[in-house]
């Protein structure tokens, strides 16, 4: 990932306006909490060391529901 913070809000309001929505103040900032959780998440995720020959899972299939 970057070096540089990514500021989330101007992202989110550089697609809504590029999907054509009309997103208020509140709307906006509400979306760029989740997206910034997201990235956080994503962040802890491409931190964590994987040795060449470990691969990450291509399907979650879960077994079968009692």
């Amino acid at each position: 990932m970057s070096s540089e913070p990514l500021d989330v809000l101007a992202l989110v309001h550089a697609n809504a306006q590029a999907l054509g929505l009309d997103l208020s103040a509140t709307e906006a900032e509400r979306v760029a909490v989740h997206l910034g959780r997201t990235v956080a998440m994503a962040e802890l995720l491409q931190a964590f060391p994987l040795d060449d020959h470990e691969e990450v899972a291509a399907i979650y299939a879960p077994g079968p529901q009692p």
